[in-house]
């Protein structure tokens, strides 16, 4: 059987890596995207569009309702970081009137991932090595006890918007101008670096996968499919006591000499995503089965290889984006540009 979805934010990289796991799913029918900006390019890459208000609007829950009663959506998947506590407040209500379900952790869940301080807190509560962290008040406490560089970054952020590498005193005081910082020693090596992709299912943690990666601009530009099973039964530990945690887990960590360290938590799908569907399991498609027909979750086993990521063109008629702006779009038909032949 084939199940219609909606998904949120698919405009965001996220949104656009669900995307691209959806549309490869066989279980997967219709795929209404939806966000709050016309120019988005998910909305034009799926089989229907429309706008929504933006999360912190007083509408959005209710217009998300309309839509998902509307399109008939079995599910409703979020595209992006911000979505995330409405949706984990709001789900019960979502689905009692729309009769979906909402692919989204308790909100307890989604508190502790989106705060790095009630994270590292989180895992050192539990047992579990975590970064030396501190709040602006401790920085340089911190600093005297693990040394240069620091990692400063916002409490509650993704993508690494905000952070930054001090390396000195100066460079830590100039990172703490911002508000709502948290500071945190600096896990070494650099190239021991994970992203993980769990699912929670029935309170336990059904699979867990791993792919070592490099960043660029804060996302990953390198993935590398070889085997980690020591740092997915690690992993899938540490997302069995997160409270509140249901469907898809994303963690972030190093590989130390202490140890495999745990540095973000996230209550959601990956960016990379769409790269395991690729490799061989596709959390989506394997959370949708669960939730809809309770299917069990299949332990995840990626093919080796290398995922090496490149930026794409979509290029969408000026008469698709004026229909977009009335807030639906019927038939989307962006283009995806791919690289001509040789003649």
């Amino acid at each position: 059987m084939r199940y219609d979805v909606l998904l949120t934010g698919a405009g965001a990289l996220l949104g656009q890596g669900i995307l691209k796991a959806l549309r490869a799913s066989e279980s997967v029918g219709r795929v209404v995207a939806c966000d709050a900006e016309p120019m988005s390019v998910g909305l034009y890459l799926a089989d229907a569009a429309r706008l929504l208000p933006r999360c912190d609007a007083a509408d959005y829950v209710d217009a998300m309702i309309q839509v998902a009663r509307q399109e008939r959506v079995a599910a409703v998947f979020c595209g992006t970081d911000t979505e995330l506590s409405v949706l984990g407040r709001h789900r019960s209500r979502i689905e009692t009137e729309t009769g979906a379900r909402v692919v989204v952790s308790d909100a307890s869940a989604i508190a502790i991932a989106d705060d790095k301080w009630l994270t590292a807190e989180f895992l050192r509560a539990n047992g579990f090595d975590a970064p030396r962290s501190a709040l602006a008040a401790d920085a340089h406490r911190l600093a005297d006890e693990v040394g240069y560089p620091l990692v400063v970054k916002p409490r509650i952020g993704a993508g690494s918007v905000g952070l930054s590498v001090a390396r000195d005193r100066t460079q830590l005081e100039r990172a703490l101008e911002s508000p709502g910082m948290v500071v945190q020693e600096y896990l070494q090596p650099d190239d021991e670096e994970y992203t993980v992709g769990a699912i929670m299912a029935d309170g336990r943690c059904a699979a867990s996968v791993a792919l070592k990666r490099t960043l660029r601009h804060g996302n990953t530009h390198i993935a590398i499919s070889d085997g980690y099973e020591e740092i997915e039964a690690y992993v899938a530990r540490v997302a069995s006591v997160l409270p509140g945690a249901r469907g898809p887990i994303n963690m972030q960590l190093r590989r130390t000499e202490r140890g495999p360290v745990v540095f973000e938590i996230n209550a959601r799908f990956s960016g990379t995503t769409p790269l395991r569907a690729e490799l061989g399991w596709n959390e989506v498609d394997a959370v949708l089965l669960h939730l809809l027909e309770g299917r069990p979750v299949p332990r995840g086993r990626l093919r080796r290889g290398v995922v090496l990521r490149w930026t794409a063109e979509v290029m969408i008629s000026l008469e698709q984006i004026e229909q977009m702006r009335s807030g639906r779009l019927e038939a989307p038909a962006g283009i995806v540009l791919g690289i001509p032949e040789r003649r």
